[in-house]
């Protein structure tokens, strides 16, 4: 802890244990100090921040999995839908227009629960770098 007086030199004082630290407040007279809180130790903030970077690897590992299925999703119904549309036989205008439509909905859903899981996954990683940085900074 820093201790500064008018007058005098700023020094630091080093208390081993928070009944030292207790007693030496109760100690000082005048205006009463209020206690620092207590700061993390190189290694606690380092076994934090690994925990951290494994948290944010798993989700990006999550993300790509989750990218992965829906392409590989979408590139089966879009194979699906062309043998489909190959293989049966449509003779008027209109069941296509309805088969086009259909599948655009089709996308537009799936895009909408792309995008969500997007975000979702995004706002969590912004999340784990937020809590990375203030125990960084903590640390420090």
């Amino acid at each position: 802890i820093l201790i500064e007086y008018e007058g005098v030199e700023d020094s630091w004082k080093l208390f081993t244990s928070e009944q030292e630290l207790d007693e030496f407040i109760q100690r000082v007279p005048g205006v009463p100090l209020t206690k620092p809180h207590r700061s993390l130790s190189s290694t606690e903030s380092k076994i934090i921040e690994e925990e951290s970077k494994k948290r944010v690897d798993k989700i990006v590992e999550e993300f790509r999995r989750f990218k992965v299925r829906s392409e590989i999703s979408r590139k089966q119904k879009d194979s699906g839908n062309k043998l489909s549309v190959s293989n049966s036989p449509i003779s008027s205008s209109s069941a296509i227009s309805e088969l086009d439509i259909s599948n655009i909905e089709d996308i537009n859903k799936l895009r909408l629960q792309y995008q969500e899981q997007e975000l979702k996954w995004k706002s969590a990683f912004e999340k784990v770098v937020r809590e990375n940085e203030q125990l960084r900074t903590r640390g420090n």
